[in-house]
């Protein structure tokens, strides 16, 4: 699922995530595929503004963390926020490690890049 990910962050919106299961996985597969397009096409998507997506996301009950190549926050929904005591903040640009200090989850995004 990180690999389809991360081909519609490059703009490669025919990419699909495998939806194989009911749960929390299976939900944000098919999350991933309506946002990639479904019956939209990906210029659709891509031209969609910045709160719409993130409204999208806020919406959602699971926790949401991209990180880029450089290890900083791109984007961090409302539950993650909360998950992480970060209610009023919105650490989009700044190093993951200044924002979490939780070394399981450094490790594993350190696994993941």
């Amino acid at each position: 699922m990180q690999a389809i990910a991360r081909e519609m962050s490059e703009g490669n919106f025919a990419a699909r995530a495998p939806v194989r299961s009911p749960d929390e996985i299976g939900v944000l597969a098919r999350a991933l595929n309506v946002l990639a397009g479904g019956s939209a096409t990906g210029s659709r998507i891509s031209s969609m503004s910045g709160p719409k997506i993130g409204a999208i996301l806020d919406g959602m009950v699971e926790g949401v963390l991209a990180v880029d190549g450089r290890g900083h926050v791109v984007l961090m929904n409302e539950r993650a926020r909360a998950i992480f005591g970060l209610h009023a903040t919105r650490p989009e640009g700044t190093p993951l490690l200044e924002v979490v200090r939780h070394v399981g989850l450094h490790e594993l995004v350190g696994q993941c890049r």
